[in-house]
């Protein structure tokens, strides 16, 4: 019996060890399912992130192509800096008007969705397969165009921080061009009983309001729940709300997200990328640039012209040539000193098509001429004789090139310390102008990068 009972005790200690290895097993089958799932989870929401930021830049590179890249020469209306009305019903494509001039009605067409058809771009989703929002100031839509729009002009939208900070203050003449925003899943807006609401119902009332490609059919497409701001886009109480924005406000503009509360719940998810002026600037600079040496050069190019070029002209505000003058601004026409300076043998007009010769395009109404200067080797400025050698050219660097017939610089906008708002100021070269750039008279002239003392383009 003893024997036998030691058997049956050895059993049942196995049994119980086996137990235990199993309890052993499934907990650790658990833990290790329950880690899997978060990693997977946490993938899901990387993975999520990173197809947002691609839309979003991808975006933003469409909106600075568009701006930079207006066919000028083909419809005298667009001017470089142009950015497109928002997309009202969802369609894709840009609505015709986003506003009056001063803003001050229509102000909610300038927040909808980014017209991606109307930019020639796929039908780009953020991580959630949500279409993109946008928002565009009043200072830079095409329609109705506020005036001017140049180098000089302001962003009109504040953007705060997700820690509320103010990040571009428009209030200050500091404010971005435009937003993008990823409006991310539905939630609950601060303030509002329901959740967010993205069906076709008009009103809450279910009722067939969308076309298949999801655009909204309702006159007033803000009365589709898949059109209303309100539904994608969301707020911080007290602080800013997402789904509208006043204009030059230092206190009603987009706040970025991720934000939670103090439960730990999302009540800002939005996710918004910036246009600045300088990204809009760049481009549009240099675009502008091309413009101006291509017509200089097509003056050059004019027989009668003996491949030289006008004088700038001397004082502001007038822009008329200025004998002896080898830089300063474009000249407007007729060029009469030059002619003289040439025994008349040099136009007093620019060539066919140059944008200098209308009065009301984008060069004149925006103001352009007031921030583009040029400057002209002393072997190709006005004379009777053909030029047919540089002699004494103009020297840019770096790197050091000396052998350049003319320079055209774009000012960029106003510096601190630089003043532009009297006729005095805008005569004064330095306000314009920085480090070598300011001194023009010894034939040398700076470009580089753009840095918070020095931000002019240079081109040859």
């Amino acid at each position: 019996m003893t024997a036998l009972h030691e058997k049956k005790r050895r059993s049942n200690s196995r049994q119980q060890g086996m137990a235990l290895i199993g309890m052993a097993f499934f907990i650790f089958v658990v833990l290790l399912g329950f880690l899997i799932n978060q990693k997977s989870g946490a993938d899901v929401e990387a993975e999520r992130e990173r197809v947002t930021a691609r839309a979003l830049a991808q975006a933003k590179e469409a909106l600075i192509a568009y701006a930079s890249d207006r066919p000028l020469e083909t419809d005298p209306g667009t001017r470089p800096g142009d950015l497109l009305c928002p997309d009202m019903d969802n369609d894709g494509e840009a609505e015709s008007n986003c506003g009056n001039v001063d803003g001050t009605t229509q102000q909610e067409n300038r927040l909808g969705r980014l017209p991606w058809k109307t930019l020639s771009i796929p039908d780009l989703r953020d991580g959630y397969g949500e279409r993109l929002w946008y928002a565009v100031s009043n200072n830079f839509k095409n329609s109705t165009k506020r005036l001017p729009l140049n180098s000089d002009t302001p962003g009109t939208i504040t953007l705060r921080s997700s820690s509320g900070a103010i990040m571009f203050d428009a209030s200050t003449e500091n404010g971005v061009v435009a937003v993008i925003i990823s409006a991310g899943p539905a939630l609950q807006r601060q303030g509002v009983g329901t959740a967010q609401m993205r069906t076709c119902d008009r009103l809450g009332v279910a009722d067939s309001d969308c076309l298949t490609d999801d655009s909204c059919t309702n006159p007033d497409p803000r009365h589709t729940n898949k059109c209303n701001s309100l539904n994608y886009l969301d707020a911080l109480s007290g602080v800013e709300d997402n789904a509208q924005f006043i204009d030059g406000s230092g206190v009603d503009g987009f706040i970025n997200g991720p934000i939670k509360d103090a439960s730990g719940n999302f009540i800002v998810n939005d996710r918004i990328l910036p246009i600045t002026v300088d990204n809009i600037m760049l481009p549009v600079e240099k675009r502008v640039l091309l413009e101006v040496r291509v017509c200089l050069n097509a003056y050059a190019a004019i027989t009668s012209n003996n491949s030289r070029y006008p004088w700038a002209s001397a004082s502001y505000p007038s822009y008329s040539d200025t004998t002896n003058q080898r830089f300063g601004r474009i000249p407007d026409e007729p060029f009469n000193n030059t002619r003289t300076s040439s025994s008349s043998t040099m136009s007093d007009f620019w060539a066919p098509g140059c944008p200098f010769s209308s009065s009301s395009n984008w060069w004149h109404t925006n103001n352009w001429k007031e921030v583009i200067f040029y400057g002209v080797a002393s072997a190709f400025e006005p004379a009777s004789t053909v030029a047919t050698s540089c002699g004494s050219c103009l020297q840019v660097s770096p790197p050091i090139a000396v052998n350049k017939k003319f320079v055209a610089i774009a000012a960029g906008r106003k510096l601190s310390g630089q003043n532009r708002a009297s006729n005095p100021d805008r005569g004064t070269i330095s306000n314009y102008l920085e480090l070598q750039n300011s001194t023009p008279s010894d034939n040398i002239f700076q470009q580089g990068s753009a840095t918070t003392t020095f931000n002019d383009k240079v081109m040859y």
